[in-house]
């Protein structure tokens, strides 16, 4: 009789609202257990396998590590807990679901989910 253990993990998509050409920030969750550090930070837009942006930190310190994106719209801030990814000067093509994924040196592999809304004025 082999013993089997189930992982679950409980996924909250928060929703996010935007103005058109403004800013949103998306904080992901990089909380290990104990002293475990990040080691990889992926982002990903409705579904596609493919990151839109990364941080790759498996050979470097957090701080020091190698970040990749194709919009310069788009950065991380790691000076903000949790660190947040920036999108400035909002577009409409921005609006849809977001997922991050935290890949740590030990601990398990977490996914937070984003909705976004951009809309041409502040909602009130």
């Amino acid at each position: 009789m082999s013993a089997e253990c189930l992982y679950l993990q409980l996924l909250i998509l928060s929703q996010y609202v935007a103005t058109l050409g403004g800013i949103v920030a998306f904080s992901c969750n990089v909380s290990g257990w104990g002293d475990d550090t990040v080691s990889l930070m992926l982002f990903y837009k409705d579904g596609l396998k493919v990151p839109f942006y990364s941080l790759d930190a498996r050979e470097v310190p957090f701080l020091q590590a190698k970040r990749f994106g194709n919009d310069t719209r788009m950065y991380l801030n790691e000076t903000t807990s949790p660190p947040s990814l920036i999108i400035e000067s909002v577009k409409m093509e921005d609006e849809g679901e977001y997922r991050c994924r935290v890949d740590f040196r030990d601990d398990k592999t977490r996914n937070s989910l984003f909705s976004l809304k951009v809309v041409l004025k502040k909602v009130e």
